[in-house]
């Protein structure tokens, strides 16, 4: 395993939680098959099942009751 260069610190994370919301449904199933969607459009083929694939924090909005997926 190598080992990682201290001198060189990690960068900062650059997401912005004000971002608006990835997907969003009006049901949970909606929301986790529209993120399975956009995934598997970005190159992950599994979608949310893949290893690779970024993770993603379920959400409900309380003024209109859907629900929203964002990067953790």
């Amino acid at each position: 395993m190598a080992k990682r260069n201290l001198s060189k610190p990690l960068a900062p994370s650059t997401f912005d939680k004000t971002d608006p919301p990835y997907v969003t449904g009006k049901d949970r199933a909606i929301a986790r098959r529209n993120l399975n969607t956009k995934l598997r459009a970005a190159g992950y083929t599994n979608g949310t099942s893949d290893p690779r694939a970024p993770q993603y924090k379920l959400s409900q909005d309380t003024k209109t009751g859907s629900y929203n997926y964002r990067l953790k």
